[in-house]
């Protein structure tokens, strides 16, 4: 057998071992998640463990290995969704296009209690309550997207403003002077525009 040939066949045995050995990490990973999930406080109290809570189904604070732990509810619960976009630069008329842009964002959503503008810090920031439920904008998955599992109600939305310290940011406020306000009683869309933008 020439040199040629055995190197083909060395390089063939290689390749299976290094394939074999990905196959066993992979089972050994998906087996200890496995496991991390069945030991869990959620497990353990007849709940179940998912990557994100569906309608008809309520967060709850135990753990749960990899992912959010969830409890079927017979309480009515609505899909709150949207966009989050940054507008920044010079967008005094006549616009710029090269000087004027908006961009979708990864940044966290806040899903706050109704709140007034006497209750919001800074004009446009934070108000002195904390939130009722956190989401993530993701832009590896859709682009800016968001999405949250909402009781029927009157929430403000805020999202957090990484030009701004990190804060919380709403720059919309109704005729009552209710900040970035939705009333929930349907699914519903919520973009929301963080404008850095000189107008």
């Amino acid at each position: 057998m020439d040199n040629k040939k055995k190197s083909w066949i060395w390089a063939g045995v290689v390749f299976l071992i290094v394939i074999a050995i990905i196959i066993l990490i992979f089972a050994f990973t998906n087996n200890s998640l496995k496991k991390i999930n069945e030991e869990s406080p959620c497990i353990l109290n007849n709940y179940s463990c998912h990557d994100s809570c569906s309608a008809g189904y309520a967060e709850v604070d135990l753990g749960c290995g990899m992912g959010v732990c969830c409890k079927k509810t017979d309480q009515i619960q609505y899909l709150l969704q949207g966009y989050v976009d940054m507008k920044e630069g010079n967008c005094m008329p006549p616009v710029n296009i090269s000087m004027c842009t908006k961009s979708r964002i990864i940044t966290q959503i806040a899903v706050f209690p109704k709140t007034n503008i006497n209750q919001v810090i800074n004009n446009y920031y934070r108000p002195v309550i904390g939130p009722i439920k956190m989401a993530v904008s993701n832009a590896d998955d859709i682009n800016g997207y968001y999405k949250i599992i909402l009781e029927p109600g009157t929430y403000s939305i805020f999202a957090k403003d990484s030009k701004e310290n990190n804060d919380f940011y709403c720059n919309s406020f109704d005729d009552k002077g209710c900040a970035c306000c939705i009333t929930l009683d349907k699914e519903q869309q919520f973009d929301i525009l963080i404008d850095h933008s000189t107008q």
